[in-house]
């Protein structure tokens, strides 16, 4: 029989996000601190000679922090968290929660090493560490033992050159 998780204990796995996405990110952080430093900068040097003028500088900080929030909280907090009763999602200041009983199985493709949830006919593509894949179908089945786990061992053929 498999172990429940204990009220008190929950599972946490980080997002594994490409380099590709790491790397815009620090420059959308950048762009972001240059936008308020601009803003800054206009709002002490220029006279403000006007409605925009008394608008746009404030504005563009409070998108800039805004946008700043969201990307670091995005490299900060994006996981997945598994408890006693839920699998919450947390991609940065979005938190979404799918109760671990409406979970009905879980498929690694061992050829592209992407772990899929299954709830019903609807499916969400789990984005973390390979060597955690195990791990995380651990926690879902010692919370739900009823979920199918499945490896698909199938190997895509290569495309063959046209002569």
């Amino acid at each position: 029989m498999k172990k429940m998780l204990t009220p008190t204990e929950s599972k946490t796995f980080l997002f594994k996000f490409k380099k590709s996405v790491v790397v815009l990110c620090i420059l959308g952080i950048l762009l972001c601190l240059a936008g308020i430093a601009t803003s800054i900068w206009r709002l002490t040097t220029e006279p403000l000679e006007g409605v925009t003028d008394f608008l746009q500088s404030p504005l563009l900080i409070g998108v800039c922090i805004f946008g700043l929030v969201v990307l670091i909280s995005m490299l900060v907090k994006s996981q997945y968290v598994v408890d006693e009763k839920d699998l919450t999602v947390q991609f940065g200041i979005v938190k979404s929660k799918t109760p671990v009983s409406a979970i009905t199985a879980l498929e690694l493709d061992k050829d592209t090493e992407k772990l899929s949830l299954y709830c019903g006919e609807t499916f969400t593509v789990i984005a973390v560490n390979k060597s955690w894949n195990d791990e995380f179908v651990q926690a879902i089945q010692a919370v739900n033992p009823n979920v199918e786990y499945s490896v698909v061992l199938v190997k895509h053929k290569p495309k063959e050159n046209k002569k």
